[in-house]
């Protein structure tokens, strides 16, 4: 589980009964990595022997985010971020609308060397998740949450609530840059366990947060993008149930 510095479960994670080593990348180089957390297996169900494992874990992902930070771009050029492949992205978007088909070919294949180069740099993972980014069709979760909100009528206050709330499933997850089927059913019994159930706050707290998180992903999906069925839907709406009964 993610924990306050200090405690001994510093840097864990669980997600699915298994821990995970959870780093916090600097604001800085998110726009490299596309990520607000780096995560990864420790392999175990084990709570012991998670925290002997994490030591070695945590300290290669803060070598490779200092590495990052002396040197972003190894290669020197330009359009590794993901910021870059935003507007890439932007940019196929405009070439489709004229219908210059030729451009937007040449464009894809510009995505498509960069997008191998990152797989050398730092593997097939962040190249692929760099890829989507920059050709996927599809809106990320805080796109439609952008354009849900700036159609409707909500107070400000309001609308901070529901950013505020899809927010902190993203920075769970680890990826601000999330599409829906990103968020599974296990990711959100994990956020409902470690950020909410194990940090000790109040089951009315917890039944109010939940109603709040699970409004602003079931009007974001259904509203815009109408899909029957989301599992992050079910784990969140059985997180309800539980705390509801609770309290």
């Amino acid at each position: 589980m993610a924990t306050r510095q200090g405690n001994q479960d510093q840097y864990l994670q669980r997600v699915g009964g298994t821990y995970y080593a959870r780093v916090r990348v600097p604001r800085t180089l998110e726009k490299y990595t596309g990520q607000t957390h780096i995560r990864r297996s420790l392999g175990t169900s084990s709570r012991s022997e998670a925290n002997l494992k994490k030591h070695a874990v945590v300290a290669r992902i803060k070598l490779e985010l200092a590495e990052l930070r002396r040197k972003p771009n190894p290669a020197g050029q330009p359009g590794l971020s993901f910021a870059d492949a935003r507007a890439i992205r932007e940019q196929l978007g405009q070439l489709e609308q004229q219908g210059d088909r030729e451009m937007v070919s040449t464009v894809e294949q510009v995505a498509v060397d960069h997008a191998e180069q990152l797989e050398r740099l730092y593997g097939p993972e962040k190249a692929r998740r760099w890829y989507r980014t920059a050709t996927s069709t599809d809106e990320t979760l805080k796109e439609l949450m952008g354009r849900w909100l700036d159609s409707s009528d909500y107070k400000e206050s309001t609308k901070h609530g529901h950013r505020k709330a899809l927010d902190e499933v993203l920075t769970f997850n680890g990826d601000a840059d999330a599409y829906p089927g990103d968020i599974t059913l296990t990711t959100a019994l994990a956020f409902i366990d470690n950020e909410l159930t194990q940090r000790g706050l109040a089951h009315s707290t917890i039944r109010d947060r939940l109603v709040v998180t699970s409004r602003t992903i079931i009007r974001t999906f259904v509203k815009q993008v109408r899909l029957r069925s989301v599992p992050v839907l079910h784990g969140l709406n059985r997180g309800f149930a539980v705390q509801r009964r609770l309290g």
